[in-house]
């Protein structure tokens, strides 16, 4: 289950650039460009995800991890229960909200199987501070590319490994 960020609005300064709902939002559409998606593991359904695709040419890879924690005031059961009431017009039930305990979700430890040869490998952040700026960019060799960081939550990591 992949929950890259939620959908709130975009654009929500007087400049009308996008803050960080708008760059991730972003950084899904660029997966177009890596149409083939890959087979991903160590997402969960309790605050991590991660998608990931390569290219039509297998030049590129990209992937996406999500470390989108929900804030404590959104978990658990609801004040005022799961029927929300519209006077004269109808009620609606919600499904219950889950409380999560979580573990582990403070960053990743990420190793890709790629064919021998070089890559240049450019990280992007997205956090409230920090609208897709380039946090880094290496030079590694196959046949693996491996990267670890630590990401806070609510935080977008963009990866994108480049065959030289």
């Amino acid at each position: 289950m992949c929950r890259p960020y939620r959908a709130d609005p975009g654009f929500r300064n007087v400049e009308k650039t996008p803050d960080a709902v708008g760059h991730a939002l972003t950084a899904f559409g660029m997966m177009k460009d890596t149409p083939e998606l890959l087979r991903t593991s160590g997402s969960d359904d309790a605050g991590f995800a991660v998608v990931a695709g390569r290219s039509k040419d297998h030049r590129t890879l990209q992937v996406l991890i999500s470390n989108y924690q929900i804030a404590a005031k959104t978990l658990g059961p609801r004040a005022d229960g799961d029927v929300l009431h519209i006077p004269n017009i109808m009620d609606v039930t919600m499904p219950p909200r889950r409380s999560l305990v979580y573990r582990d979700n403070g960053g990743y430890d990420l190793t890709v199987k790629v064919p021998a040869g070089g890559y240049l490998v450019t990280r992007y952040r997205i956090t409230d501070n920090d609208n897709f700026v380039q946090v880094d960019q290496t030079t590694q060799s196959g046949p693996t590319v491996h990267l670890q960081a630590t990401v806070a939550a609510p935080a977008i990591e963009f990866i994108k490994i480049q065959a030289k």
